[in-house]
This record gives C-alpha cells, structure tokens and sequence, in this order.
C-alpha cells in the first residue's frame, strides 16, 4: 500500500506584531501544497493585530486563527498550538520571522529519506538592523544527512551547537512525548526541546536557508541578557534533567550543556548540592570562557569567534 502523505502543521504565536507578521503568514501560506494546517494564535494583543492576521488568512480553509482571552506568553501559546496542531510535524513559527520559498517541500523530503527521524533542522539567516544577514549552518558538512544522537554527545563535547527551531520541522509525538515545551524556561524551551529530541532520536541536517529570524533588540529572547532572570532557568534546567529526562540527562552532563554559560554562575553550582553533581571540568571551563568570548565578538569577524570556539571547546 503506498504510504500516507506527511502533513506539517505551522503555529504562529502573535503578539502586537501587527507591523510583520502579515509578512510572516505570507512567507508561510507560499509553501502551497505541502502546508497542511496554518494555526496562528494571537496572545491578546493589544494593536491591530488581529485585523492583519484575519485580513491574511481569509481565502485560505487551512489556516485558523485563535485567540488567548489573556496573555499567557509566548511557551504557553506554542503549547496551544501543538496541541490543537493535527500534522504529524510541526513548525514552531515565529510572527517577526519569514520563511524561505520550499522549506516546507525539502524538510518533508528529508523525512521520506529517513522516516524514523524526529527532527529536520535546516540553515536560519539573521537579518541585522542594516538589512545583512548572518548565516547559521549547523557544523556538520554541506551534506544532506541524518546525525546520530551517540555522533551529536561527542561533537557536543567539543563544541556547543545552537539549533534555530524557527528552520526546523519537529514531530509532533516526539514533542508530545517530552511533555512540550517547558514554560518555565521561557526564550530557552525550545533550546531544550531541541536537545532532548536530537538526543534520543537523533536528527536529520539539511543543509538549505530556511528561514530568516529579524534580529530585534526588543524580542522575547532578548531577555537572556539579564542575568537575575537567565541564573534561574539555569538552575531549572540542570535540576529538572534527572527527574523528567533520565534517558539523556548523562549525555547533557557529559556534554557540559546549558542554555548560556557565564562565570558567575560558579558559585551557585558549586555551592547548591542539588546541582553540584552537574559539575565536570568541561563545564566550569565553559563557565569561565564563554562570556569574555562572547564580547570578543564585538571586536573580531565572526568567522573568527568561530574558530575560537573550537579551539576552546566552547
């Protein structure tokens, strides 16, 4: 019998981004045929968002538009809609992002070449203030593949890696399967779901632009700049691994990984016995290099700052 089409689902979490994400449904209702269900939910938005959002949907009988009576963020509104969501992968969008021509077309391929994956992560392009834009491959060859989650522990003991969930298509059991996303991490949950799905499923590397993430100093991420808030989801994240995820939470100890590393941390760590046992070299080496690192890249190319990385194993 020839098996059934792939679906993909898309959610879009809106709020007061009535200027952009008009430009955002575009890039995304384009994909054609190989958009199964467009989900856009607006969290209470305070502008016209909602005006924009029907005017771009109407004329389109597979994209639907939600609304929170309330604000409840941006994790709970994409909790919303993975469970609402009825393809078998989803897009976890973003309402100031655009999706690049095909990206849907190329991840559903990726997964017909290896139907046992979890999780298809292509390239994202950072477009700065000035219009340029920063490519983000993942460092593992211009090679369409799938990477192992025993070949992803080892690169991530030599270096850390950053998935960008805006180009990367996830499935929706594997999702379902790891409790969703964690609201309590908030701009870092879906860093976790990432990793927690790469590590027990592996994932397969498309080497293609997918998307274009506008870099804005005012975004929902931003907030990792301040530490009192950043120090917190940290130490989440290192206490909730044994207890939710035990079948990766080596692999994530062993690969020093967290959601930011800065030396003031240490303390912490080292002091609080819930988390000591998470201490190894590696990562109180990270804790000490990342940070002067990440401010040399203010003065030096970025293709320098990468090769810095390697060599510090950060």
């Amino acid at each position: 019998m020839a098996q059934a089409k792939l679906t993909v689902s898309v959610i879009i979490p809106n709020f007061n981004h009535s200027a952009l994400v008009g430009k955002a449904i575009a890039s995304v209702l384009a994909q054609g045929d190989d958009l199964s269900e467009l989900i856009v939910i607006d969290d209470a938005s305070s502008d016209n968002s909602v005006a924009v959002i029907e005017a771009a949907l109407d004329g389109y009988p597979n994209a639907r538009l939600l609304r929170n009576e309330t604000n409840r963020g941006t994790v709970a509104t994409l909790n919303r809609g993975i469970n609402e969501a009825s393809g078998d992968f989803v897009l976890l969008a973003a309402a100031d992002d655009v999706y690049l021509p095909g990206m849907l077309a190329s991840c559903l391929r990726a997964v017909e070449s290896h139907p046992d994956t979890a999780f298809v992560c292509g390239t994202t392009l950072i477009e700065w203030a000035d219009g340029s834009l920063l490519r983000l491959a993942l460092p593992f060859g211009d090679t369409a593949r799938h990477v192992s989650p025993e070949e992803l522990a080892r690169y991530m003991q030599r270096q850390t890696i950053q998935f960008f969930t805006g180009g990367a298509l996830l499935r929706r059991q594997a999702i379902v399967a790891a409790g969703g996303l964690i609201p309590e991490l908030r701009w870092h949950a879906d860093w976790l779901l990432d990793l927690v799905l790469a590590l027990r499923h592996g994932f397969y590397h498309l080497p293609q632009d997918c998307s274009i993430m506008k870099y804005s100093p005012h975004s929902y991420s931003q907030g990792r700049h301040d530490w009192s808030l950043q120090q917190e989801i940290v130490r989440n994240v290192i206490a909730l691994l044994p207890k939710r995820y035990p079948d990766v939470a080596l692999s994530f100890r062993r690969a020093a990984l967290l959601p930011s590393y800065n030396i003031a941390f240490m303390p912490t760590l080292l002091r609080d016995p819930k988390l000591r046992s998470y201490a190894t070299p590696l990562l109180l080496w990270r804790l000490c290099t990342y940070l002067p690192l990440q401010r040399a890249s203010q003065i030096v190319p970025w293709w320098v700052r990468q090769k810095l990385r390697r060599y510090l194993r950060v």
